[in-house]
This record gives structure tokens, C-alpha cells and sequence, in this order.
């Protein structure tokens, strides 16, 4: 297993409270972002603009980072079509 653990940090990096994240979701500011996953892992609600996706640093205001769509997101909208 020690061997897996290594070649999966390779891929990806974790977070404070040790969830791992795959590097392609990490955006330009990686602290930030991985500070919001430890805030909203696990929880009911969600965040859709979160504050590491934006120059700014505030969710939805600014310029927004080119980030790469889940492989549930791509699944969905294959499914039922992008939302207008």
C-alpha cells in the first residue's frame, strides 16, 4: 500500500484535514481551495461560486479561473444536455 499512497500523491495533493484532492480540480490559489473543501466536505449545503475559483477572492465577483468539469458534471449534462 505504500507504493499506491505514493504514486496517488503524485496526482493530487490533501487537504488540513487529509482529503485527498486531484491536481486538475486545484485552481491558482490551492490553500484557498482546499480551505473550502475542509469547510464544505460532508455537509448538506454547498457553495457554487467558491471564493478560490475568482482573482478576487470572493465567490462570483472579478475575473473567474478556467477550471475542469467533474466527471459527474460531464456525465449530467451528456444526459440532460447543458443548462441554459
Amino acid at each position: 500500500m505504500k507504493y499506491l499512497k505514493s504514486f496517488n500523491e503524485k496526482k493530487g495533493e490533501r487537504t488540513k484535514k487529509g482529503k485527498f484532492v486531484p491536481k486538475k480540480y486545484l485552481t491558482k490559489d490551492k490553500k484557498a481551495m482546499k480551505k473550502e473543501i475542509d469547510e464544505y466536505s460532508g455537509k448538506d449545503t454547498y457553495k457554487k461560486d467558491w471564493d478560490a475559483d475568482y482573482d478576487s477572492g470572493k465567490g462570483g465577483k472579478g475575473k473567474r479561473y478556467k477550471t475542469k468539469k467533474s466527471a459527474s458534471t460531464l456525465a449530467y449534462e451528456k444526459k440532460f444536455g447543458k443548462k441554459k
